[in-house]
């Protein structure tokens, strides 16, 4: 949580370089959330600001899904379930393709939910589209 709060709150200094903004239960939600509904909804550039704002030195090149998934030069696909941080379905998912690109292969797959700040890993099969 944000420095121990809850609530939405704009660059957020304990959050990666300090430029993450919270969602409205203090968990990181993007850089620029400013169309967040005052951090009450996620959306598929939220989740790739989220990992390059908490990792530093990030050597992966990420693609959102469905724009040109499968292309050579990517590492991680990513994109969103869901929307509402009110519904338990919301949440980022980043699979790592670099080592199979095949369509339909099982890949490692993060899911971050920042109702919660839960993760979870574990082998997904990354649809065509989202």
């Amino acid at each position: 949580m944000a420095s121990g709060k809850s609530g939405y709150q704009v660059d957020v200094s304990c959050y990666g370089d300090g430029t993450l903004d919270s969602g409205v239960t203090g968990f990181p939600l993007g850089i620029d959330t400013t169309s967040s509904e005052s951090g009450t909804r996620l959306q598929g550039q939220f989740c790739k600001e989220i990992w390059q704002g908490l990792l530093e030195n990030d050597e992966y090149t990420l693609e959102s899904h469905g724009n040109n998934t499968f292309d050579n030069g990517d590492d991680v696909i990513y994109w969103y379930s869901g929307g509402l941080l009110s519904e338990a379905t919301t949440y980022c998912y980043y699979n790592y393709i670099a080592e199979d690109r095949t369509i339909d292969a099982k890949n490692w797959q993060l899911k971050y939910y920042p109702a919660t700040g839960k993760t979870e890993v574990g082998k997904g099969v990354l649809s065509h589209t989202p």
